[in-house]
This record gives structure tokens, C-alpha cells and sequence, in this order.
């Protein structure tokens, strides 16, 4: 198939959109090496047939129960042919259709007795939930309290990996007010609290939840993880809007982070505030003058705990919305905050406290909700 018939090409959002998986997930699978979108001048990704059609292998797979981990190495040691992968979809779905026809005389069963007021057993009642299987699923949702981080229970880690700092400006009129887009969850604090006010909102698509950061002039975002050559471009970027970051408009400092996300591939943007940069991280060179502005890093004697939780679910943390993980996460405590941070970023961005590289096989595991 020729890619660049008839120009046939598509960015993260329209391919989010044509193919139902998140922006997010296109970036995992980059990250696993299951595809590799062309790049336009800009850096922008662009996805076409080629894309498109291991998108499609690989959504088959993984609705077979396969990890990332283990299509990757199928696909690497020989590429299913498009026949076979089709053939394998035509077999899978004849079965959900099975399942979905049994499921549906199950109901219509239930239906029946009901409207007759006769009651439903246990056993029948957990046959309908059986018959469910195919539906989607409320992820479970988990809170900071059910995670125990108790030294026999958790992991020791550091993370001195470069990260970098924007300050989030006083924006005219206080900024944008507070409030999830159409269509999202609402706005809570980690104590399940209303988020009011005004400020930037912005989506984080590697935890797949929203952030919600006040434009009072206290708060930051941080990028994690960046290289130097990353962090070059970064502030080129904001150098050619603005001298000083404390002067972007809202839509300049929406443009920054959409150029840091699909430009630079960073793959992680969440809002904090200046007293926590100021007591917990660390200015790298070049100097740049300004409060809570560029290169920083945690010292390596800054010890967490972390704790693996398998499976997919959803974390109540310091977000607007909860952050979803789809194959496993790590569950950080750093000075009594408490947030999640995606396996690949982890694996990134942390080590023992030994200063070994690290891999969630090391860590402690627990399985809160499951």
C-alpha cells in the first residue's frame, strides 16, 4: 500500500478519531516500537495505511489478551501477514456474536420473568453480569488510602531525571474558567472536592485525564521526562512568542504545551506549584534568570516509595480527573504526595535507591480494588 495516495495522511487527533484509541495509547505503542509514524517538517506526526494497518494487528492482539510486551516481540520475529490477521478478527468476532446472541436470550429471559414479578436467583442474576463481558466496563477506581506504603510493603526510589519548568502566568481576567470540556468527568480535588476558579485547563495524554492549573501566578507545569535538546527546543519556542514566560497569553501557553506534546513526544505534562519546585527540585544550567523557569531535577537522595498495581483502573490523585493506566502503573509517595506515574515514564525516570536502573519486576506489588 502506498502511504502517499491520493495524500492520505493523518495526525494523532484524526488518527484518535478514525481508529477509537486515545492519543495517549498511539504514544505508548510508538514507545513499544509497534509503530513508527513519518514525521512533517514541523515534527508533527502523521499517520497513514501503514499505521493504520498495524493499529489494527495490534488492537486484535490485545483484545486476545496479549501484552504490549509480547505483540511486540510476535511482530518483530515475523509481521502477520494482513490475510491472517483478517481471517483471526473474522474468527474472533464470530464468537463475540455468540456470546452476544447468548447474552441477549439471557435478558430477554430476565426481562420476561421480571415483567411477570417473579424474582431473579443469585445464579441468574450472575449469569446477566457473565453476559456483560463484552460491554465497557467504570475502571476501578483507586485512592491514595487503599495503597500501603509501609517500608515491607513498598519500594525505595529516586529520581534525578531531568524535568522542565513553566511557570503558569497571571493570565488577563485570571485565565479560563476551571471546568472540563464537554463530555469529561467533573473537576475534583484529591479529597473529591469541586475545582473552582480560573486558570489554563489541559489534557495529559499519557495518564488520560485533565489538569486544572490556577492562573494566580503560583502554579507551574512540569514536563518529565526531557532531554537537554528537548528543553532547547522548549524554550525557543516560548523565546519566539514572549521574553518572559510570565507574559504568555493563554493561547500562547496552550500552543507550548501542544508543541511540546506532538513536536517533542514528551510525554508527560502535569501542573504543580512553585513552592514545590522551590523545595524539592533542583535548578540545572543554563541559568535562566526567572523563578521556576527551565531545567530542574530532584536529587538522587530524595527517596519515594512506589508500589506496582497490575491491571487497569484509574487513580484519584492530584489531577482534575483521575489518571487511567491500561497495563499496570506505579503508585508514587514523594513527601506526602501522592500520584501516578505510567510504567514506561517510571521505568524512564526512576531508580532504586541503590542507583540501579530499575524495572516494575522490582517493585512491590499490590492490587487495591482488584
Amino acid at each position: 500500500m502506498d502511504d502517499s495516495r491520493d495524500g492520505e495522511w493523518l495526525n494523532a487527533a484524526e488518527c484518535a478519531v478514525q481508529t477509537g484509541l486515545t492519543v495517549r495509547a498511539l504514544r505508548v505503542y510508538e514507545r513499544y516500537g509497534l509503530i513508527a509514524p513519518a514525521r512533517q517538517v514541523n515534527g508533527w506526526r502523521r499517520y497513514g495505511r501503514k499505521e493504520l494497518t498495524r493499529l489494527n494487528t495490534v488492537t486484535l492482539l490485545k483484545s486476545l489478551g496479549l501484552t504490549l510486551a509480547q505483540i511486540r516481540d510476535l511482530i518483530h520475529r515475523r509481521e502477520p501477514s494482513l490475510l491472517s490477521v483478517l481471517s483471526l478478527q473474522v474468527k474472533t468476532w464470530k464468537q463475540r456474536k455468540a456470546e452476544a446472541e447468548q447474552g441477549h436470550k439471557l435478558a430477554q429471559a430476565a426481562l420476561k420473568r421480571v415483567r411477570a414479578d417473579q424474582s431473579l436467583s443469585v445464579d441468574e442474576l450472575g449469569a446477566l453480569v457473565r453476559g456483560l463481558d463484552g460491554a465497557d466496563r467504570v475502571p476501578r477506581l483507586i485512592t491514595a488510602d487503599q495503597i500501603d506504603f509501609s517500608p515491607k510493603a513498598s519500594t525505595a526510589v529516586a529520581s534525578d531525571t531531568l524535568r522542565f519548568v513553566l511557570p503558569v502566568p497571571k493570565f488577563q481576567g485570571g485565565g479560563e474558567p476551571l471546568k472540563p470540556p464537554a463530555g469529561a468527568a467533573p473537576f475534583r480535588d484529591r479529597n473529591g472536592e469541586p475545582v473552582t476558579g480560573r486558570g489554563v485547563v489541559f489534557f495529559n495524554p499519557d495518564d488520560q485525564c485533565y489538569q486544572a492549573a490556577p492562573g494566580d501566578g503560583q502554579a507551574v507545569v512540569i514536563f518529565s521526562p526531557v532531554t537537554q535538546r528537548q528543553a532547547s527546543r522548549l524554550m525557543a519556542k516560548i523565546g519566539d512568542l514572549v521574553q518572559d514566560p510570565n507574559c504568555l497569553t493563554l493561547a500562547q501557553f496552550k500552543d507550548v504545551l501542544h508543541f511540546a506534546d506532538e513536536a517533542l513526544s514528551i510525554p508527560a505534562q502535569y501542573n504543580a506549584t512553585r513552592e514545590f519546585v522551590a523545595g524539592a527540585m533542583l535548578r540545572v544550567a543554563p541559568a535562566t534568570g526567572i523563578e521556576a523557569y527551565g531545567l530542574h531535577r530532584r536529587s538522587r537522595l530524595d527517596l519515594c516509595e512506589a508500589v506496582y498495581v497490575p491491571g487497569a483502573g484509574a487513580f484519584l490523585g492530584p489531577a482534575a480527573t483521575p489518571q487511567r493506566f491500561d497495563d499496570g502503573a506505579v503508585i508514587v509517595r514523594h513527601a506526602g504526595d501522592v500520584h501516578l506515574v505510567q510504567v514506561e515514564v517510571f521505568e524512564a525516570t526512576y531508580k532504586l535507591a541503590n542507583g540501579r536502573s530499575v524495572r516494575v519486576k522490582d517493585l512491590a506489588v499490590q492490587s487495591p480494588g482488584a
